[in-house]
């Protein structure tokens, strides 16, 4: 990512969450890029987003990506069930 951004603008910085802090007293990028599928909505994402959505400044950008089925229903599911059972909490014994 940070590639793109400095090719447009030499000057900008990229900021990867997991490593760097976070300052939103100025214009971010924000992306959310195939991550909110992750999230159960018993997590309310939609929430966590407002979140960070009123927390950047004026002039910031957030940019949202989503699988869907659309298209490729029988891959989705398909992979939608791995992420599931590899993700998802163990059952209680």
């Amino acid at each position: 990512m940070h590639e793109i951004a400095q090719r447009e603008d030499p000057e900008c910085r990229v900021v990867y969450v997991d490593r760097d802090p976070i300052a939103f007293d100025q214009p971010v990028g924000l992306l959310f890029l195939l991550v909110l599928h992750w999230i159960p909505d018993e997590a309310d994402p939609a929430a966590l987003v407002a979140r960070y959505r009123s927390a950047i400044t004026l002039g910031s950008y957030l940019a949202v990506t989503h699988m869907t089925d659309d298209i490729q229903e029988d891959k989705i599911s398909t992979v939608a069930g791995i992420a599931r059972g590899r993700f998802s909490p163990a059952p209680a014994p």
